[in-house]
Order: C-alpha cells, then sequence, then structure tokens
C-alpha cells in the first residue's frame, strides 16, 4: 500500500459513471500525472465547495497531485492500493485501431503476435493485454454481437465498476476462445449473461477481450479502458 499525501486530489467513481465519454479525458490526464488507480475501497476524509466529510473512494478512482482534474481534495493522510498509472509500455495484441485507442490514452503500446500475449501467462513478465476480434483460428470462435445488462463478476478489478450499476451494454462482435486456454480464463464482466471480458491468470495475468471497445456502447469502452490501464499500470499492494 501507499500513504496518500494530505491535499491529494480524487476523481471520485461515482462521478467518473455519470459521463463515460467524459471520463476518457480524465484517465487520459491521470496517465499524464501518474496518478494512482484504486483497486480497494477505502475511507479518507476530504473537502469538497468547502464542505469537509469522511469519503469512502471506490475501486476505478483515482488518487492524484496537482493535477487539476477534481475539486475533491483529502484534507487527511489515507493509505490506498491499486495500480499507479504513467507512460509505461503495455504488452497488446490486437487491432490496430484500439492499440490506437490505448495510446490516445498516453500508454506506450508494444504490439506482438496473439499467441505471444496468450501464451504469456505461463511465463514471468509483464502482464498484457488481447483483444480477439479479428483474430482467426481454431481455438476461438466468432458469433454476432448482442445487447443486455453488464455485470461484474470481480467487483475488485477496475474494470468491474461498470458491471455493479445495472447498465445495458452492447457489442457489434464476440469471439471467444475455446480448447485448453479456454480453461485458464477467470470472466470479469458479462452482457447478458456472457462473459466478454476474462483474465487469464499465471505467472503474468493477460487481460482477454472479446468485443471491439471502440465500436461498443460507452460503458463497455470504459470498462476497458479501467481494465487496460490497471492490467499496464505499476501495481501497489
Amino acid at each position: 500500500m501507499v500513504k496518500i499525501e494530505e491535499n491529494s486530489e480524487l476523481v471520485m467513481i461515482e462521478d467518473v459513471l455519470r459521463d463515460p465519454v467524459k471520463a476518457l479525458a480524465m484517465y487520459s490526464k491521470g496517465v499524464e500525472c501518474s496518478c494512482i488507480l484504486v483497486d480497494t475501497p477505502f475511507i479518507v476524509t476530504a473537502e469538497h465547495a468547502g464542505t469537509v466529510i469522511d469519503v469512502v473512494v471506490g475501486v476505478g478512482s483515482l488518487i492524484c497531485r496537482s493535477c487539476g482534474i477534481s475539486d475533491w481534495r483529502t484534507v487527511g493522510p489515507a493509505w490506498a492500493s491499486g495500480a499507479r498509472l504513467g507512460k509505461i509500455e503495455c504488452r497488446f495484441a490486437g487491432p490496430t485501431h484500439v492499440a490506437s485507442l490505448l495510446t490516445g490514452l498516453g500508454l506506450q503500446v508494444k504490439g506482438l503476435e496473439l499467441d505471444e500475449v496468450l501464451d504469456s501467462a505461463k511465463k514471468s513478465g509483464s502482464d498484457a493485454i488481447a483483444v480477439l476480434i479479428g483474430y482467426e483460428g481454431l481455438d476461438v470462435i466468432a458469433e454476432p454481437g448482442f445487447c443486455g445488462v453488464i455485470e461484474a463478476t470481480n467487483p475488485l478489478f477496475p474494470a468491474g465498476v461498470v458491471g455493479k450499476q445495472g447498465f445495458i451494454g452492447c457489442i457489434d462482435r464476440y469471439t471467444k476462445l475455446i480448447g485448453p486456454r479456454s480453461r485458464l480464463l477467470f470472466p470479469l464482466i458479462r452482457v447478458n449473461r456472457r462473459p466478454v471480458m476474462w483474465l487469464m491468470r499465471g505467472f503474468s495475468d493477460v487481460l482477454v477481450v472479446g468485443f471491439d471497445p471502440t465500436r461498443s456502447s460507452n460503458y463497455l469502452t470504459l470498462a476497458f479502458v479501467l481494465g487496460a490501464l490497471y492490467t499496464c499500470g505499476e501495481r501497489i499492494e
């Protein structure tokens, strides 16, 4: 865990969820300012518009120093865990337009082949992201898109905050892994009760995404962004 200094800025996840489009600019600024993306709720005394209150800082919130993106300020110290954002190299496999979304957030993307990323869970090293859309192989199934309620299966993984509010989401295409690799997947996000985002656990973690985040509903794009930033961030525990 890391000690949060007095007068740190707080971007509350409740404010983020009110406007998922505006939130992308906030998180991009969070990368620029090396903010912390929270993965465990904590309580801190904070000030907003002249009012001092104790608040719960939820998963997906940002903690920043002198970034200028929030009017919330901490009044006293606290301890937090999460991932420190920044211009960190992010190992990625998937379409180039999705890579452009990540570079637009300020991440440094290292493009790799999908098989290389999926196999990286077996090796010690950096975490990675795999977007399955457009991948053709015997171990995937591609299907038409669908809509439904967004649900989270792991609410402490930042992408999961989008699945706690009953939001409706749509994807235009859907791809999932089958075969031996699929047994390493743990669902993170479901739409209409079907998993669309997974975590492949191993010596390294791989965020596996079964939809195109640039062609999905805003809240699913936000879920991808939160998952990607956390995966590529420097973990603080």
